[in-house]
């Protein structure tokens, strides 16, 4: 079976075969596609309020995902993540990117002024108050990673 995957995906076939394992058998551009049509099309869907509440449509096949997948090396990152170039447009080719899902979410938790605001504020209080408590950095380098997935959790 990875003799079939080597002819097939060449370089990405190591990663396509350990995807697979780990997802129920599905390939990862389905899997983004599945995601992104779900978001945009199911009312009932977790973040559907985000995307197609907000008037995002999927625009792409499962096959303009695989292209995708391979023009932006996705097999390359550890956790690939499909991301919109312009958040308030559809799902096109020309708008659709692969991208580490760790970078993904640091640019949706600063995307917005008011939540960059809250945290630099806070950040300021905390290493103040760090300072006075004798922190040593790599506790206080931790407390504010924290610090940055919570507000992210609070802004929902």
């Amino acid at each position: 079976m990875k003799k079939l995957y080597l002819d097939r995906y060449g370089d990405a076939a190591e990663f396509i075969v350990e995807f697979k394992k780990n997802n129920r058998g599905m390939l990862p551009w389905v899997q983004s596609y599945n995601n992104a049509r779900e978001r945009c099309s199911n009312p009932n869907a977790n973040k559907y309020s985000y995307y197609g509440g907000r008037g995002i449509k999927c625009l792409l096949k499962p096959i303009q995902f695989k292209e995708i997948f391979f023009r932006d090396k996705a097999y390359l990152m550890a956790c690939p993540s499909v991301d919109r170039i312009n958040p308030s447009k559809n799902y096109e080719l020309a708008n659709v990117k692969y991208s580490e899902f760790g970078e993904n979410r640091k640019q949706k938790l600063f995307a917005n002024p008011t939540r960059k605001i809250e945290y630099e504020s806070l950040k300021n209080v905390i290493v103040d108050y760090a300072k006075n408590a004798s922190w040593r950095d790599y506790e206080l380098r931790a407390f504010l990673s924290k610090l940055r997935g919570e507000i992210q959790v609070i802004r929902r």
